[in-house]
């Protein structure tokens, strides 16, 4: 497959079924009509506004979310199903957004992954988390400030509602993985809370090449002072 995702219930990650989506990658065909989004499931906007529901109980959470998780994605697809043929926007994006998100990952070195599954799952439930916890696999990827800087990758996305138990369930998942001294990367585009300080850390090297190279694409800092901003100034990157 192109792309691997693992969908996991956090509330009883081996005791309930896990769900798998295999995306295979082939040439783009115009004449395809993309699928309507009943025929691609409910997304992540579904799960998203029941764990804003469920972040205000403890009754049944993992009961509840398994059963919103197998009836919220499409059964029995096979990938030659017209409607199973769409681009990656109609296959990953939500598809009616209904809910204000909350958007939170971490990526590892694929291979510490057994070591701390259950340090990350009980910390995220601590901080009060509660919707669905996705791993995907990737390899490396070329960016020199790509999240993905090991030869093979998990990247566990926490992906939830807008509400302060999704930020609290993110913030313990980072601080137990810092405490326990294994690297790991943030997405750019996500809640993350870095800084220049520890975007250095995460980065190495890769941060000084990149740096570098900015400078020999624009030598002139007034060039390179076009594209600063807050964020960017933040985080070391201008």
């Amino acid at each position: 497959p192109y792309f691997q995702q693992v969908i996991l219930n956090p509330f009883d990650p081996f005791g309930k079924n896990s769900l798998l989506r295999f995306l295979y990658k082939r040439p783009f065909d115009p004449d395809l009509p993309p699928p309507s989004p009943s025929d691609m499931g409910a997304g992540y906007d579904a799960l998203t506004l029941l764990g804003k529901v469920m972040a205000n109980t403890d009754l049944f959470k993992a009961d509840i979310l398994q059963m919103a998780m197998e009836r919220g994605y499409p059964k029995d697809r096979d990938v030659d199903d017209p409607d199973a043929i769409a681009t990656w926007g109609n296959t990953t994006e939500e598809h009616a957004p209904i809910a204000s998100l909350f958007n939170g990952s971490v990526t590892l070195e694929r291979s510490r992954l057994s070591e701390v599954f259950d340090l990350i799952i009980d910390s995220f439930r601590e901080g009060g988390g509660g919707t669905v916890v996705t791993l995907r696999f990737i390899h490396r990827a070329q960016g020199l400030l790509a999240p993905a800087r090991w030869e093979d990758n998990v990247v566990i996305d926490f992906d939830g509602p807008n509400v302060d138990s999704s930020h609290r369930g993110y913030k313990k998942v980072v601080a137990a993985l810092d405490n326990a001294g294994v690297a790991f990367t943030r997405h750019w585009g996500k809640t993350n809370n870095l800084d220049e300080r520890r975007v250095k850390r995460d980065y190495e090297q890769s941060f000084a090449n990149w740096k570098w190279a900015q400078a020999q694409v624009m030598p002139d800092v007034a060039d390179r002072q076009v594209f600063a901003n807050k964020e960017l100034v933040k985080l070391g990157l201008i």
